[in-house]
């Protein structure tokens, strides 16, 4: 990948590419993905909270929330 990213020849990076290509297909490198986990500390009380990963996790769907009378439920 070096080489093909300096050469100036232009056949020479098409057949540098299709090398990296080749090799990249044989040996299929991982993809990793991050998948963050949240903890909100909230009531019981509070209702339809959704917790997601921007900020804010939980007011995001203020429109929403609603909190129970009494007791958790």
């Amino acid at each position: 990948m070096q080489r093909q990213v300096t050469t100036t020849d232009v056949q020479e990076r098409r057949t540098l590419f299709t090398e990296v290509q080749r090799i990249f297909a044989e040996h299929v490198p991982a993809l990793y993905f991050a998948a963050p986990e949240i903890y909100v500390a909230m009531s019981p009380r509070v209702a339809n909270a959704v917790p997601v990963p921007s900020r804010p996790q939980v007011l995001w769907n203020a429109d929403v929330l609603a909190v129970r009378p009494g007791g958790a439920r």
